[in-house]
């Protein structure tokens, strides 16, 4: 919505919000250098980039494909799923 329907959808203004706010900061985005500091813990086995452009290609990919009416070409990128992974886990909580 915030790439398509932009100021029109109702939820523009927290979408922006996130937008400008929400910095992209997942282990799968940081670099084999910075993922060192994570050896040994469960943290360092959960993701890498290698593997989240392995999930964006082979299953996101295709879905954004089949719908271009939803997801623009430009929107297409690994960096988008990235930066709209990062707001789904930083505002998404798991819970019994």
């Amino acid at each position: 919505e915030l790439h398509v329907q932009k100021s029109r959808s109702r939820w523009w203004p927290y979408l922006n919000f996130l937008a400008t706010s929400v910095q992209l900061d997942l282990p799968m985005s940081w670099s084999q250098n910075d993922l060192e500091g994570l050896k040994g813990t469960a943290s360092w086995l959960s993701s890498t980039p290698a593997q989240a452009s392995d999930i964006f290609e082979r299953v996101v990919m295709p879905i954004m494909v089949a719908n271009p009416d939803l997801w623009p070409k430009e929107i297409q990128t690994t960096g988008m799923f990235l930066q709209t992974l990062s707001w789904v886990m930083s505002r998404g909580f798991c819970g019994a």
